[in-house]
């Protein structure tokens, strides 16, 4: 935990990648290798600036946020008849000034709640309640640092790829035991992800099918639980909830037609939205509302299904 905070405060220990070209060459090259920006990326890339004066990359994974990841901050140098670019991995600065303004606030706050906690009775929660929040912003910074803690290894492996001749390359990669870890194990973290997810989705909606509850809602006012309204739609469910189940085993294994049906559940679910909202309605809506609501869910339909589309890599043929 430690480890982690003083990383946040100081980034990592500085590291060299010595490049095989001239300046322009390496720049070119390194600027060739990533994306100045990867918003609607389907696949990973490394996005960022690169400059003569100033690199900063980062790892950018579709459908997957965090503020936390490190990023790669530096610059290339010449030394005597060799390029070095040079630099650090560390978090970006916007979430350090945030997060140490955030932090000494409700530092503040804890010693003023301690000093009022020494007057009356009543304020002894305060500082405990700001320990609480000091402690969960320190958590908070450790897990978004496990989350991407293979983003420092795939962004060298990157620029040391785009730096380094084709020869070197071939024999680099083949001998890192960090590209062999993720050469095996890559499809294997998406997949067994993927089909977990699924799996917890069948297996909620097969319960609900079981035991004929449709939904849960508990409030101040207490539960409200709704029920299924036929027969017909509690089958419905319970079999949309074990085709899920085995649509998560499909994936797990790999196979190519889970990954193709997964379209069909995208265009589907499009398809029901669209129904829902123009036949449903109720008021029904007008016009203009209509045609931006099938806009918008035609454009995230696009990118869900471009972004599915890039995990083909990891099925293999049947």
């Amino acid at each position: 935990m430690l480890h982690a905070v003083r990383q946040f405060l100081t980034g990592s220990e500085p590291m060299e990648f010595e490049s095989d070209y001239g300046l322009d060459e390496s720049v070119l090259r390194l600027r060739d290798a990533t994306r100045r920006w990867a918003l609607f990326s389907s696949t990973e890339v490394a996005a960022g600036t690169v400059t003569a004066s100033r690199v900063s990359l980062q790892r950018v994974i579709p459908m997957v946020g965090n503020s936390f990841k490190p990023f790669f901050v530096g610059k290339f140098e010449r030394r005597a008849d060799k390029v070095v670019l040079i630099g650090r991995f560390t978090m970006h600065i916007f979430v350090k000034v945030f997060m140490g303004v955030w932090m000494a606030f409700v530092a503040f706050i804890t010693l003023v709640g301690g000093v009022a906690a020494t007057q009356s009775h009543r304020a002894v929660p305060m500082p405990f309640v700001g320990l609480g929040m000091l402690l969960f912003a320190v958590l908070l910074i450790c897990f978004g640092a496990w989350l991407s803690r293979n983003d420092p290894v795939w962004l060298s492996q990157v620029i040391s790829r785009a730096l380094s001749s084709p020869g070197a390359v071939s024999d680099a990669m083949a001998s890192s035991p960090a590209r062999s870890q993720v050469r095996s194990t890559g499809w294997a973290r998406f997949t067994t992800k993927a089909a977990a997810a699924l799996t917890l989705l069948g297996v909620m909606v097969s319960i609900s099918a079981i035991t004929g509850v449709q939904s849960y809602r508990a409030g101040p006012g207490g539960s409200v639980i709704t029920h299924y309204p036929d027969v017909t739609s509690r089958y419905l469910s319970g079999m949309f909830g074990m085709a899920m189940l085995g649509l998560a085993y499909g994936i797990y294994r790999r196979r190519v037609l889970a990954w193709r049906l997964v379209f069909v559940i995208i265009g589907g679910a499009w398809v029901s939205q669209l129904a829902m909202f123009f036949v449903g309605g109720i008021p029904p809506a007008p016009t203009f509302a209509l045609v931006l609501f099938g806009a918008v869910s035609a454009l995230v339909m696009i990118v869900w299904g471009r972004w599915w589309y890039a995990q083909r890599v990891h099925f293999r043929e049947e």
